[in-house]
Order: structure tokens, then C-alpha cells, then sequence
């Protein structure tokens, strides 16, 4: 059965907003979660730290650390405060390293601290290179 859309409206109405640039995510059980870290989602929707895991998504930087990791903890008993839009330095990949000819080139999480220029291994996708340093490589998420 087809289902036809909503009139359009007659009135003023008040539409809900979120700026998008946090986000509040259940930490799935088991895990920890450290605050400036990279943090993915999985297949079920609960926060991970990014890893080299089929499935992953990565969401953003930590702003929190949580252990959801109590004898009997449950995914999303706690929740992880992320901030889902920015630029970030992380640590460098030792294996695939990127460099300033990366800059604007897709960047892969390969743990919950350190990118590289290769999806190799299940890497999630992380954001895009905008620098590279001494210090690390910044990544827009």
C-alpha cells in the first residue's frame, strides 16, 4: 500500500534542531573509551574504540572516559559524550604513514589513536588528511 505524504502546512510550525557537532552514544559493554580518542560505532549502534574491525564507522573524538566495564555491565549502561565534526591531530600510522601528498586523501583509523592512508585490515574510514606534521596528521571527521 502507497502511503501519500503529510499535507503541507497551513500554520507555523516548530521544528526541532541538533547542531550536529556532538553526539551522546551508548558505550557498548566491556569496552573502554578514553577522552581524545578515536571513536568508531559498530554494526549494533554502541561506541567502540576504533580499531581495525569489519563494520566499523568511525563518529568522532572522545570528549569523556568511560569504562563500561562493571561486572555486569550492559551496552549502553554508559555513554560517551563525541564530538562529531572537526579536526583533529592524531598519531601517524607506522606501517602507512601519510605525508603532506596525502593532504585532501581519504585517512583510516587503524587503532583508537593513529591513522594512515590504508583501509588494509578492515580499517575504518576516519575522515580526510588536511595536514600532516611532526606531531601527527590532522583529520577532518
Amino acid at each position: 500500500m502507497r502511503r501519500e505524504p503529510p499535507p503541507a502546512a497551513t500554520a507555523a510550525i516548530l521544528t526541532p534542531e541538533r547542531t550536529g557537532d556532538y553526539a551522546a552514544l551508548g558505550v557498548k559493554a566491556a569496552m573502554t573509551i578514553h577522552a581524545g580518542t578515536i571513536v568508531a560505532i559498530d554494526g549494533d549502534g554502541w561506541a567502540v574504540p576504533a580499531s581495525k574491525t569489519a563494520g566499523l564507522t568511525v563518529i568522532g573524538r572522545a570528549e569523556n572516559s568511560v569504562a563500561n566495564t562493571s561486572t555486569g555491565a550492559a551496552d549502553g549502561d554508559l555513554i560517551a559524550r563525541v564530538k562529531r565534526r572537526g579536526v583533529f591531530r592524531w598519531s601517524k600510522s607506522a606501517t602507512n604513514a601519510p605525508t603532506r601528498a596525502h593532504v585532501g586523501d581519504d585517512a583510516y583509523a587503524e587503532d583508537d589513536q593513529t591513522v594512515g592512508t590504508s583501509a588494509a585490515g578492515n580499517a575504518p574510514k576516519a575522515g580526510a588528511f588536511v595536514a600532516v606534521d611532526a606531531g601527527g596528521a590532522w583529520v577532518e571527521v
